[in-house]
């Protein structure tokens, strides 16, 4: 809607807040790469091409450690 693609919109949720915060070009965090601090959000699918694949998550890894997932309570 805002006239990004899903990789820009990706892109301005994870690598420029992060070169935002740390005020550096090459942030340790934002993006997978070795060396740099990264917890892991795993979909099905490719949200580079469709933002419809964050809706199917997989696995959330934080820490380097694979998290347990549990459903959300309807309602409320």
């Amino acid at each position: 809607e805002a006239g990004l693609s899903p990789a820009e919109a990706l892109r301005a949720a994870t690598l420029d807040p992060a070169r935002y915060l740390s005020q550096r070009e090459d942030p340790p965090f934002g993006l997978v790469a070795e060396g740099k601090i990264a917890d892991l959000l795993l979909v099905e699918g490719d949200p580079t091409q469709g933002l419809q694949a964050l809706s199917r998550i997989r696995a959330v890894i934080k820490g380097g450690l694979p998290m347990q997932r549990s459903p959300v309570a309807a309602g409320g």
